[in-house]
């Protein structure tokens, strides 16, 4: 059973039991997300959809049709929760969630560092381990759904390349909304059903995600007053300023929680993206040159607006993944070029590296000598390393230059990096 997901949380009185409280991720979880660069948000909607996911259907303790809520086996692997199905699938459902959400990291650190992903290799251990387990009907079909997601009817490792194409695979197995967005963690705008409401303080206009069937607490109200923070952009009044500074404190917060459980990579991973606004904002001390940050919002300020709850983001090209603001802005200071999908269209960005005035001409070894890379992610030189010498072999195996030489410029280096004895 998931850390976290204890009976002090779920008091099981019989095989009806609903899901009362709040499913909640672990201080270890919440760090995992907050890596990936999940938003506070997001990560609270996820928690909702799947204390609203776990009532969905008829709840019952069988195993091939049959009750098996006192099966010693049963009592065995799961404890507790073999006799509260509620509780199971919400267990479950964040068991998948956390699987599939490792699965999505891993293929965008490969893609970061210009490796080969091993996320089929973590996905097809970690669905191994998952498939060994005696399962109830319930989690035997949020198996399969999961399962779904990654392989294709003959068995083969499909995976997909976005958590938009992860919550269609699981609508088109059968997965209801709820379950979608609680496996896959993506909450499509345009559905009118969701695994959450969001609700407004009626105090100071913050905004909270509850499972559908929970009341809101008092002083807290389904329609968004007038002049409140809220998730829709399009009605937020707040200035740019206003906003990056609610941001701020909010990170701040998380910061402490994170420091005071002991979880301190997870502290500073999040300490790094609160600089990186502060920085690009103006709050804190200049990252690079005034020229720099002159230069990134001259270009870059009006496509990616002033709201982070619905930027214009680019995506990578490997795992089609929105770039958040501040990891995109050290990208492109830190880069020669940069390889993004915009509006779906490959294109390269030429990075502060390539367009500084100083000496617009230098390689991408020359300009990254003071490089400082992003949490978990080589740095361009070493990447640029990597390359060199898979290079290298490619034309020690026999693989005319020139033809190693298209290679190297369709990964997006310029030939002034290309082995110099090769040129």
């Amino acid at each position: 059973m998931s850390e976290g997901m204890g009976m002090e949380q779920f008091q099981p009185t019989g095989n009806q039991q609903a899901v009362t409280d709040e499913v909640v991720f672990t201080p270890e979880e919440t760090g995992q997300r907050i890596k990936s660069g999940e938003t506070d948000a997001n990560r609270k909607k996820t928690e909702a959809s799947i204390a609203t996911a776990a009532n969905e259907g008829t709840l019952a303790n069988t195993v091939s049709g049959q009750d098996a809520s006192t099966d010693p086996m049963m009592w065995e692997q799961w404890g507790d929760l073999a006799q509260n199905p509620a509780a199971r699938k919400a267990d479950y459902l964040k068991r998948m969630n956390m699987l599939i959400l490792g699965g999505i990291m891993l293929d965008a650190m490969a893609a970061a560092m210009g490796v080969k992903s091993e996320a089929g290799r973590y996905m097809e251990g970690q669905m191994k381990l998952m498939e060994a387990e005696q399962k109830f009907d319930d989690q035997q079909r949020i198996y399969d759904m999961g399962r779904a997601a990654y392989y294709n009817e003959a068995g083969e490792y499909t995976p997909p390349g976005s958590q938009q194409e992860v919550f269609d695979r699981l609508m088109a197995s059968g997965a209801t909304i709820s379950e979608a967005s609680a496996m896959s963690g993506k909450h499509p705008k345009g559905t009118t059903v969701k695994g959450y409401k969001e609700y407004w303080s009626l105090k100071d206009g913050s905004n909270i995600f509850l499972p559908t069937a929970s009341a809101p607490p008092p002083g807290y109200t389904a329609k968004r007053p007038s002049g409140a923070p809220g998730s829709d952009p399009a009605t937020d009044p707040r200035t740019a300023a206003m906003k990056d500074e609610a941001l701020v404190n909010e990170w701040n917060s998380q910061i402490q929680a994170l420091e005071a459980e002991g979880n301190m990579a997870a502290a500073n991973t999040l300490r790094q993206r609160r600089d990186n606004l502060k920085n690009r904002s103006g709050m804190a001390a200049k990252v690079g040159s005034s020229d720099a940050r002159n230069l990134f919002t001259a270009l870059y300020k009006s496509r990616m607006g002033d709201t982070y709850s619905d930027p214009n983001y680019f995506q990578d090209p490997q795992t089609k993944q929105d770039i958040p603001f501040d990891e995109f802005y050290n990208q492109w200071l830190n880069a020669y070029e940069l390889k993004v999908l915009d509006g779906g269209v490959l294109r390269t960005v030429p990075g502060y590296r390539k367009q500084q005035t100083k000496n617009p001409s230098q390689s991408i070894a020359q300009a990254t000598q003071s490089e400082i890379p992003l949490p978990d992610q080589m740095s361009s030189s070493d990447i640029l390393e990597i390359a060199t010498k898979q290079a290298k072999d490619l034309v020690a195996s026999g693989k005319p230059i020139e033809e190693v030489k298209e290679l190297w410029k369709r990964k997006g280096f310029s030939l002034d990096d290309f082995p110099e004895e090769y040129r």
